[in-house]
């Protein structure tokens, strides 16, 4: 217990927009206010309007989205801290909220603090107006397919260069996730001189792939559509240097191939043709993939990637969250992907995900991992990224996700 804590709030609830745990103990998600703070009323709440003379929670409308990690002890917010207790039987998350000062209680502000970035109510009212103008009708060709794959009409859409998802550029969350966590991700060339593998399923017209080829992975581009990849040809004259490569971001570690591959990224048609394997891909970046396809095909999704992915810790999956703040219950794509919906996907890969009836995912804390689930082991809200994964007031609503298989 944190004895030396001026009050804790104790929240059992870990329901689907709430808590998430995984374990390395780091918690994500969004607390709603519907607790009890355990040691009465206190001084420092004394302006806020959260809380009753009791100190029961006023306004449970207010919401605190939040990340933290066990190592630091400490979230993006300065008042965040957290401990996980364990028992045989279940496991508890205990929040208190300090102002700063253990085991001190600070006398009340002259005014309530300005959140800060990390505080934001997830609502469709967050989600950027570029992205909701882009995306804007997007849905209605995918409503009624009339026995058509999916795949098709994507390719019809590159037909007709309707692309509102292609920002004509890699995302610089995958550039700064590359720079940023390259001890963690290891090197992209093996001790023997051998390069690892990365592959891009939806890759678009490419860009990601020439990134991490540039970054001296053999770098491999899925597609569906025949017309996206005659778009990646032709992007090639634009990245490619005098020598027919990708000029590398360091000389020492040099680049990496480039080859673009056409099929279903459920089958193993594509990967027989390249002479490659499930198993090979020591790196594999998901963005824009997870939320363009139909939430009844994410189990299998999920299945897919624990497959093809490298056995830990070589293989690392990255995935870049997007769109986390829309309304599950608005047509899709891209559909709403919360790291909820990540987490319980990737960690249960094939296995049938409860939703609730407002398409909130319905996280089973107690349920155990399936034995081919993959572990996340790295996940932060990045410093940069496209302008559709912010808020009109430039804040970043995106979130990034390292996963590795369990065995």
């Amino acid at each position: 217990m944190l004895e030396d804590s001026p009050f804790f709030i104790e929240h059992g609830d870990l329901s689907p927009q709430n808590i998430i745990v995984d374990s390395e103990y780091n918690i994500t998600g969004r607390l709603i206010l519907e607790a009890i703070v355990s040691k009465g009323r206190h001084k420092w709440f004394a302006d806020k309007p959260w809380f009753s003379e009791s100190g029961t929670v006023m306004n449970v409308a207010r919401e605190l989205l939040f990340t933290s990690n066990s190592r630091s002890a400490t979230s993006r917010s300065p008042i965040c801290h957290h401990r996980r207790q364990k028992s045989s039987t279940t496991s508890a998350i205990r929040l208190h909220i300090d102002p700063g000062h253990h085991g001190q209680i600070p006398p009340p502000p002259q005014a309530p603090p300005a959140p800060p970035p990390a505080l934001l109510l997830l609502t469709t009212d967050t989600m950027s107006n570029d992205m909701l103008r882009s995306t804007a009708g997007l849905s209605d060709r995918f409503r009624d397919l009339q026995g058509r794959n999916q795949g098709e009409v994507w390719d019809d859409l590159w037909k007709e260069s309707r692309t509102p998802w292609d920002r004509g550029a890699h995302n610089p969350a995958l550039e700064d996730a590359l720079v940023q966590k390259r001890g963690f991700l290891g090197p992209a060339v093996f001790d023997d001189g051998r390069r690892k593998k990365a592959l891009v399923p939806g890759c678009g017209r490419g860009v990601d792939v020439f990134l991490l080829a540039a970054f001296g992975y053999d770098a491999y581009g899925l597609e569906y559509s025949h017309t996206a990849l005659e778009v990646c040809l032709k992007e090639t004259e634009k990245y490619y240097g005098e020598n027919g490569r990708v000029p590398p971001r360091d000389d020492k570690v040099g680049s990496g191939k480039v080859t673009f591959l056409q099929g279903d990224f459920f089958k193993d048609d594509w990967l027989k043709d390249a002479g490659l394997a499930e198993g090979d891909f020591d790196l594999i970046y998901d963005y824009t993939f997870f939320c363009a396809l139909n939430p009844t095909l994410r189990p299998q999704w999920a299945l897919r990637h624990s497959q093809l992915l490298a056995p830990s810790p070589r293989g690392n999956l990255i995935c870049l969250e997007f769109p986390t703040t829309k309304d599950p219950a608005t047509l899709g794509p891209p559909f709403a992907s919360t790291p909820a919906m990540y987490m319980e996907h990737l960690s249960h890969p094939g296995e049938d995900v409860a939703y609730d009836d407002k398409g909130y995912v319905k996280p089973s804390p107690l349920k155990q991992p399936s034995e081919k689930g993959l572990e996340r082991v790295a996940h932060w809200q990045p410093e940069r990224t496209h302008t559709v994964g912010m808020d009109d007031s430039g804040n970043v609503l995106d979130w990034v996700s390292i996963w590795r298989r369990r065995n």
